[in-house]
Protein backbone atom coordinates (compact mmCIF):
# COMPACT_ATOMS: atom_id res chain seq x y z
CA UNK A 1 0.00 0.00 0.00
CA UNK A 2 1.55 3.43 -1.19
CA UNK A 3 0.56 6.37 1.22
CA UNK A 4 0.22 8.69 -1.58
CA UNK A 5 -2.83 10.88 -0.35
CA UNK A 6 -0.44 11.81 3.18
CA UNK A 7 1.14 13.90 0.84
CA UNK A 8 -1.59 15.25 -1.38
CA UNK A 9 -2.44 19.43 -0.39
CA UNK A 10 -6.47 17.91 -0.71
CA UNK A 11 -6.48 15.24 1.65
CA UNK A 12 -4.18 16.77 3.71
CA UNK A 13 -6.71 19.79 4.16
CA UNK A 14 -9.52 17.32 4.66
CA UNK A 15 -7.10 16.20 7.42
CA UNK A 16 -6.51 19.32 8.88
CA UNK A 17 -10.15 20.47 8.50
CA UNK A 18 -11.53 17.28 10.27
CA UNK A 19 -8.80 17.07 13.20
CA UNK A 20 -8.72 20.46 13.79
CA UNK A 21 -12.42 20.52 14.17
CA UNK A 22 -12.53 23.47 12.13
CA UNK A 23 -16.30 23.14 11.10
CA UNK A 24 -16.28 21.70 14.76
CA UNK A 25 -16.76 17.47 15.56
CA UNK A 26 -17.24 15.46 12.51
CA UNK A 27 -19.83 13.07 12.79
CA UNK A 28 -20.27 11.28 9.55
CA UNK A 29 -17.72 11.16 6.55
CA UNK A 30 -18.97 9.51 3.10
CA UNK A 31 -15.99 7.97 1.47
CA UNK A 32 -16.90 5.82 -1.30
CA UNK A 33 -14.46 4.82 -4.36
CA UNK A 34 -14.81 2.51 -7.83
CA UNK A 35 -14.53 1.65 -11.18
CA UNK A 36 -16.07 -0.16 -14.41
CA UNK A 37 -13.35 -3.43 -14.33
CA UNK A 38 -14.22 -7.09 -15.53
CA UNK A 39 -12.12 -8.59 -18.02
CA UNK A 40 -11.53 -12.36 -18.19
CA UNK A 41 -8.55 -13.63 -16.56
CA UNK A 42 -7.35 -10.49 -14.97
CA UNK A 43 -5.31 -10.78 -11.91
CA UNK A 44 -7.75 -8.06 -9.86
CA UNK A 45 -10.38 -11.18 -10.10
CA UNK A 46 -7.99 -13.98 -8.96
CA UNK A 47 -8.42 -13.96 -4.85
CA UNK A 48 -4.79 -15.66 -4.86
CA UNK A 49 -3.62 -12.61 -6.57
CA UNK A 50 -5.13 -10.12 -5.38
CA UNK A 51 -6.21 -11.01 -2.21
CA UNK A 52 -10.15 -9.86 -2.41
CA UNK A 53 -11.67 -7.74 -4.46
CA UNK A 54 -12.04 -4.04 -5.06
CA UNK A 55 -11.95 -3.62 -1.21
CA UNK A 56 -8.35 -4.67 -1.01
CA UNK A 57 -7.68 -2.56 -3.82
CA UNK A 58 -9.54 0.36 -4.01
CA UNK A 59 -11.18 0.37 -0.32
CA UNK A 60 -8.34 0.91 1.51
CA UNK A 61 -8.22 4.53 0.54
CA UNK A 62 -11.48 5.09 1.56
CA UNK A 63 -10.52 3.55 5.03
CA UNK A 64 -7.80 5.41 5.13
CA UNK A 65 -9.78 8.65 4.63
CA UNK A 66 -12.46 8.07 7.43
CA UNK A 67 -9.56 8.00 9.51
CA UNK A 68 -7.51 10.59 8.83
CA UNK A 69 -10.23 12.97 8.62
CA UNK A 70 -11.77 11.91 12.16
CA UNK A 71 -7.90 11.08 13.80
CA UNK A 72 -9.62 8.38 15.67
CA UNK A 73 -9.61 4.84 15.11
CA UNK A 74 -12.54 2.71 14.34
CA UNK A 75 -13.97 0.05 17.15
CA UNK A 76 -16.51 -1.65 15.11
CA UNK A 77 -18.07 -2.55 11.48
CA UNK A 78 -20.77 -3.59 9.81
CA UNK A 79 -21.25 -4.47 5.90
CA UNK A 80 -23.08 -5.84 3.39
CA UNK A 81 -22.12 -7.44 0.08
CA UNK A 82 -23.73 -5.55 -3.00
CA UNK A 83 -25.07 -7.72 -5.63
CA UNK A 84 -23.30 -9.88 -7.81
CA UNK A 85 -24.36 -8.35 -11.87
CA UNK A 86 -21.67 -10.49 -13.39
CA UNK A 87 -21.68 -14.21 -11.93
CA UNK A 88 -19.43 -15.56 -14.52
CA UNK A 89 -16.46 -13.15 -13.65
CA UNK A 90 -17.16 -12.30 -10.04
CA UNK A 91 -16.28 -16.28 -8.89
CA UNK A 92 -13.85 -15.83 -5.89
CA UNK A 93 -13.49 -11.62 -5.27
CA UNK A 94 -16.68 -9.17 -4.36
CA UNK A 95 -18.00 -7.21 -7.12
CA UNK A 96 -19.00 -4.04 -4.57
CA UNK A 97 -18.98 -4.19 -1.12
CA UNK A 98 -20.64 -1.77 1.13
CA UNK A 99 -19.51 -0.97 5.60
CA UNK A 100 -19.84 0.95 7.95
CA UNK A 101 -16.84 2.02 10.60
CA UNK A 102 -18.34 3.34 14.24
CA UNK A 103 -15.70 5.41 16.17
CA UNK A 104 -15.14 6.49 19.85
CA UNK A 105 -16.72 9.57 19.36
CA UNK A 106 -19.80 8.32 17.96
CA UNK A 107 -19.01 9.33 14.37
CA UNK A 108 -19.44 6.99 11.30
CA UNK A 109 -18.48 6.61 8.50
CA UNK A 110 -20.15 4.69 5.70
CA UNK A 111 -18.00 3.41 2.40
CA UNK A 112 -18.81 1.91 -0.73
CA UNK A 113 -16.46 -0.14 -3.21
CA UNK A 114 -16.78 -1.38 -6.61
CA UNK A 115 -15.54 -3.24 -9.95
CA UNK A 116 -19.81 -2.29 -11.52
CA UNK A 117 -19.31 1.56 -12.21
CA UNK A 118 -17.26 4.81 -11.24
CA UNK A 119 -17.07 6.70 -8.34
CA UNK A 120 -14.63 8.80 -6.38
CA UNK A 121 -15.94 11.16 -3.65
CA UNK A 122 -15.29 12.27 -0.35
CA UNK A 123 -17.99 14.07 1.96
CA UNK A 124 -17.77 15.16 5.65
CA UNK A 125 -20.41 16.50 7.91
CA UNK A 126 -19.45 18.39 11.24
CA UNK A 127 -21.28 20.59 13.79
CA UNK A 128 -21.06 23.43 11.85
CA UNK A 129 -20.06 23.09 7.96
CA UNK A 130 -19.08 20.26 5.74
CA UNK A 131 -16.45 19.31 3.33
CA UNK A 132 -16.14 17.34 0.53
CA UNK A 133 -14.07 16.18 -3.03
CA UNK A 134 -15.06 15.01 -5.86
CA UNK A 135 -12.80 13.52 -7.48
CA UNK A 136 -11.08 12.90 -4.14
CA UNK A 137 -8.76 8.92 -4.14
CA UNK A 138 -7.69 8.52 -6.93
CA UNK A 139 -5.43 10.37 -9.51
CA UNK A 140 -6.93 13.27 -9.80
CA UNK A 141 -7.09 16.12 -10.76
CA UNK A 142 -9.08 16.58 -7.84
CA UNK A 143 -12.01 19.19 -6.72
CA UNK A 144 -13.37 20.26 -3.73
CA UNK A 145 -15.46 22.78 -1.44
CA UNK A 146 -16.12 23.45 2.29
CA UNK A 147 -19.58 24.95 2.94
CA UNK A 148 -17.68 28.40 3.33
CA UNK A 149 -16.27 28.11 -0.20
CA UNK A 150 -14.04 26.53 -3.02
CA UNK A 151 -10.70 24.67 -2.47
CA UNK A 152 -8.32 25.36 -4.69
CA UNK A 153 -4.52 23.70 -4.42
CA UNK A 154 -2.06 22.48 -7.35
CA UNK A 155 -2.31 19.57 -8.82
CA UNK A 156 0.72 17.17 -8.24
CA UNK A 157 2.23 14.09 -9.37
CA UNK A 158 0.95 12.06 -6.30
CA UNK A 159 3.81 9.19 -6.43
CA UNK A 160 6.55 11.29 -7.42
CA UNK A 161 5.85 13.58 -4.35
CA UNK A 162 5.42 11.10 -2.31
CA UNK A 163 8.70 9.40 -3.06
CA UNK A 164 10.65 12.49 -2.93
CA UNK A 165 9.46 13.17 0.57
CA UNK A 166 10.04 9.97 1.79
CA UNK A 167 13.76 10.07 0.15
CA UNK A 168 13.98 13.45 2.17
CA UNK A 169 13.17 11.64 5.07
CA UNK A 170 15.63 8.37 4.47
CA UNK A 171 18.67 10.75 3.10
CA UNK A 172 18.14 12.30 6.75
CA UNK A 173 18.65 9.67 9.00
CA UNK A 174 15.33 9.99 10.41
CA UNK A 175 12.74 7.20 10.90
CA UNK A 176 9.50 7.20 8.74
CA UNK A 177 6.55 9.25 9.60
CA UNK A 178 4.07 7.29 11.66
CA UNK A 179 1.41 7.21 8.84
CA UNK A 180 3.51 5.52 6.22
CA UNK A 181 4.95 2.83 8.03
CA UNK A 182 4.62 -0.52 8.17
CA UNK A 183 1.78 -0.41 11.41
CA UNK A 184 -0.39 1.85 9.21
CA UNK A 185 -0.85 -0.91 6.74
CA UNK A 186 -1.45 -3.78 9.66
CA UNK A 187 -4.02 -1.26 10.73
CA UNK A 188 -6.07 -1.25 7.61
CA UNK A 189 -5.60 -4.96 6.88
CA UNK A 190 -6.86 -5.48 9.99
CA UNK A 191 -10.52 -3.34 9.84
CA UNK A 192 -10.75 -4.80 6.33
CA UNK A 193 -10.37 -8.25 7.62
CA UNK A 194 -13.35 -7.58 10.16
CA UNK A 195 -15.15 -5.66 6.87
CA UNK A 196 -15.30 -9.08 5.00
CA UNK A 197 -16.32 -10.93 8.27
CA UNK A 198 -18.65 -8.50 8.92
CA UNK A 199 -19.90 -8.80 5.10
CA UNK A 200 -19.77 -13.09 5.44
CA UNK A 201 -21.38 -12.90 8.87
CA UNK A 202 -24.64 -10.11 8.75
CA UNK A 203 -23.18 -9.03 12.24
CA UNK A 204 -21.58 -6.25 13.97
CA UNK A 205 -17.48 -6.48 14.05
CA UNK A 206 -15.38 -5.52 16.81
CA UNK A 207 -11.85 -3.86 15.21
CA UNK A 208 -9.06 -5.66 17.55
Amino acid sequence: MGYRLHYEPYNLELKRLGQEKVFGQVWLVEASLGYNSGTPGEWRLNKSLAGGGPLMNLGVYCVQASRYILGEEPVSVTAQFGPVTRKELFTEVEESIIWQMHFPSGAVSTSSTTYRCGIDRVYAAADEGSFELSPAISYGPFKGKTSKGELNFPTINQQATQCDEIAKVILSGQRLPEHIRGEEGLKDVRIMQAIYEAARTGKKVIVV
